[in-house]
C-alpha cells in the first residue's frame, strides 16, 4: 500500500480503470471459453453417435453450424459392409456343409 498511497488520486483512479478494462476483457474470454467447452462437449457426444447410425458429418459442415448435404455413404463404407456380407456368407456356406 506505500506504493499506492504515494501516487496521486487522478493517477490511482487510471490504474483502476486499466485494471477494470483488463477485467473484462478476461471474463469476455472466459465466457467465450465455456461457450466453446459446451460446444466442443456436444460435439464429441454427437460424432459417435452420428458415425454409428451411419450418418458422418463433414467438418466445415460443423464448424459452420450448416445442415450437412445428404449424400450416399463413401466407397469405403460401403466396401466394408460389402466385405462383411461375403465373410457372413462364407462363415453360413461352412457351417451348413460342415455341421
Amino acid at each position: 500500500m506505500i506504493f499506492a498511497s504515494a501516487m496521486r488520486l487522478p493517477e490511482q483512479r487510471e490504474i483502476l480503470c486499466l485494471f477494470d478494462e483488463q477485467f473484462e476483457v478476461i471474463e469476455q474470454n472466459e465466457r467465450e471459453i465455456d461457450a466453446a467447452l459446451k460446444r466442443s462437449e456436444a460435439l464429441r457426444q454427437s460424432i459417435p453417435k452420428k458415425a454409428f447410425t451411419g450418418q458422418p458429418v463433414p467438418p466445415a459442415c460443423r464448424q459452420a453450424g450448416k445442415t450437412p448435404p445428404t449424400s450416399p455413404p463413401p466407397p469405403l463404407l460401403s466396401r466394408i459392409r460389402e466385405e462383411r456380407q461375403a465373410k457372413l456368407a462364407r462363415k453360413a456356406k461352412g457351417s451348413d456343409g460342415s455341421g
